[in-house]
């Protein structure tokens, strides 16, 4: 029976002396006194690494029900503001049949108006929009600033999104009303990952209309937490990051920087 390559890595895992072929039977290489003083040092390293691994996945942030009321005291409750994918009406008082007007915002927020630059309306109150283009449309038609109403007549679907150790990561749409909770979320994007999931310290990431500013919150998300009367009620553009355990990047970490660059035996590493 002919063996190859196959042959030489069973035997050297095995450490088998066994031969019924013809090849001379495999004895695996006697290690030196300074090779099992490295073998002993690196058998250390790992289990040090894997002891302060294990300590620092704990929970780093504040539980859920404790941090929901600050959470949701950032929740924006005011009119809806435009987005992209959003379809807007422009209706002029004054020859409506020429400036009259149905525009989709696009995916950069930016909207092109009849005789007019694009303009980035995302994030705008339609009132807003309507007094910017007032005073643009006043330097196109004469006779001053122009009588307009502009108006949300389609709005795209409202998005959040779960990212990181969970079944189905992406976006997920918020249903007619909007709502969806914490738990929810994490449930629609197939559940955590049980093996790999460090859910005491999860990212909330929250974008504030009203200040144009981003805000952030590290919570710990234990499954412990969700039958609480307080929970996280999410909002347009929300972003849940489950992050991975600290102990799953060890056999990365292993294979990057131990056993391809430290002459220890295979079996100490696999």
């Amino acid at each position: 029976m002919v063996r190859g390559a196959g042959y030489t890595l069973l035997a050297e895992a095995l450490g088998t002396e066994k031969s019924d072929g013809p090849f001379p039977p495999f004895r695996p290489p006697r290690i030196g006194r300074t090779g099992m003083k490295l073998q002993s040092f690196v058998t250390l390293l790992l289990l040090t690494a894997l002891s302060a691994l294990t300590a620092c996945s704990g929970p780093q942030g504040k539980a859920l029900h404790r941090l929901a009321p600050e959470i949701n005291s950032y929740r924006y409750s005011g009119m809806d503001r435009i987005s992209p994918g959003d379809v807007l009406t422009l209706r002029f008082q004054s020859n409506p049949e020429q400036w009259d007007q149905e525009l989709t915002v696009q995916a950069d927020g930016n909207v092109a108006f009849k005789a007019l630059d694009p303009i980035k309306v995302a994030g705008m109150l339609p009132s807003d929009l309507e007094e910017q283009l007032r005073s643009a449309y006043s330097l196109v038609i004469e006779g001053g600033f122009p009588e307009l109403t502009v108006g949300i007549a389609a709005q795209a679907p409202k998005r959040i999104y779960v990212m990181g150790e969970v079944g189905e990561p992406g976006p997920l749409e918020l249903g007619p009303d909007g709502h969806m909770t914490f738990a929810q979320a994490i449930a629609s994007a197939g559940g955590f990952a049980n093996n790999t999931s460090w859910l005491g310290n999860t990212k909330l990431i929250r974008w504030d209309p009203d200040t144009n500013e981003q805000l952030s919150w590290t919570i710990d998300a234990r499954p412990k937490w969700w039958g609480t009367s307080e929970t996280v009620h999410l909002q347009e553009y929300d972003v849940i990051y489950v992050p991975n355990r600290r102990i799953d990047r060890v056999a990365i970490n292993l294979d990057n920087w131990i056993r391809r660059m430290i002459p220890v035996p295979r079996l100490l590493v696999q």
